[in-house]
């Protein structure tokens, strides 16, 4: 989700009354049409309800359907996002119960509002929300594991890429997109390849060196805008040692006719979930690091 979100209230992290050295794997739905990662939950002891896991965001927002279905107290102010100027107000809600698989969260904050989580999708729910644990997703079996604490460790042959927490404590991570450095926000709620934002757009003078092969609608909370299909030749994580990278079929969206942003981003673009189910990942928040494991690794 590329949107900065300010909390005009302050919340405590959700606590879980569960052991602190349980696994916790469950299925999710991922389909090649949509490449949004959807799963189960319970709220409130009511539904289930299908969530989008969304590492872009910094808080989970919960339609008005489903709130008013698992009876979210709203505890008082508004949220305002924003994103390329516009903006948008949503009650701010707490989730008393949570149950994401064998899972149990209690307190947890949310916004409440229409989430652009597609169709038949109940919300979405943020990366931060579960950065107690090591979020592992394995696109083969379509499962996710939640590892608490430090009981997470890579498998042999891994590659891990540190990442750093931006302003909005979403993962930002160090890529070359064909020679040239950036700094990626690495988001699940993404359905696409890559996207680069215009200040790295404008300072490389990206839209002049790349071809445009067609253009796509990127929808956010607040608003929608077009952006132009590139066609590109390398991305790469990693530092000299080992290395993932993605080269074939690879395509970034960008703006080409863009002005100033209204909104200052701590990162170039975007890594979405086409790059990442080619591997199984782990968010492992506790260390600051991303985990790639499976598919075609780079030496």
């Amino acid at each position: 989700m590329l949107i900065p979100l300010l909390l005009v209230l302050i919340f405590l992290p959700p606590a879980s009354a569960q052991s602190q050295s349980a696994v916790f794997t469950f299925p999710f739905q991922y389909s090649a049409s949509n490449h949004s990662i959807r799963f189960r939950v319970m709220i409130n002891r009511q539904g289930p309800f299908w969530i989008k896991l969304d590492t872009g965001a910094s808080v989970s927002v919960i339609s008005p359907q489903a709130a008013e279905r698992a009876h979210i107290q709203v505890v008082g102010n508004s949220m305002d996002l924003g994103a390329y100027g516009s903006h948008i107000w949503l009650g701010v809600g707490k989730i008393a119960e949570l149950k994401i698989g064998h899972l149990v969260l209690n307190g947890s904050p949310c916004a409440i509002g229409a989430p652009d989580a597609g169709p038949h999708c109940d919300g979405i729910l943020a990366g931060s929300l579960i950065d107690n644990y090591a979020v592992q997703l394995d696109f083969k079996t379509k499962t996710i594991s939640l590892y608490p604490g430090d009981s997470y460790m890579p498998p042999p042959g891994a590659v891990c890429v540190p990442f750093q927490f931006d302003k909005d404590h979403l993962p930002v991570c160090n890529v070359v997109v064909d020679g040239f450095p950036a700094a990626m926000e690495v988001d699940t709620g993404f359905s696409g390849l890559l996207e680069l934002l215009p200040d790295m757009v404008e300072k490389n003078d990206l839209a002049d060196k790349y071809r445009r092969v067609g253009a796509v609608t990127i929808r956010s909370l607040d608003s929608t805008k077009k952006l132009g299909i590139y066609e590109m030749k390398r991305v790469t994580l990693g530092g000299a040692g080992r290395q993932v990278s993605w080269s074939k079929g690879l395509y970034a969206v960008f703006d080409g006719d863009f002005g100033p942003l209204a909104t200052s981003y701590d990162y170039d673009g975007r890594i979405g979930t086409q790059l990442l189910a080619s591997h199984t990942v782990t968010f492992d928040y506790p260390h600051s690091r991303l985990v790639f494991s499976g598919g075609v690794l780079r030496n």
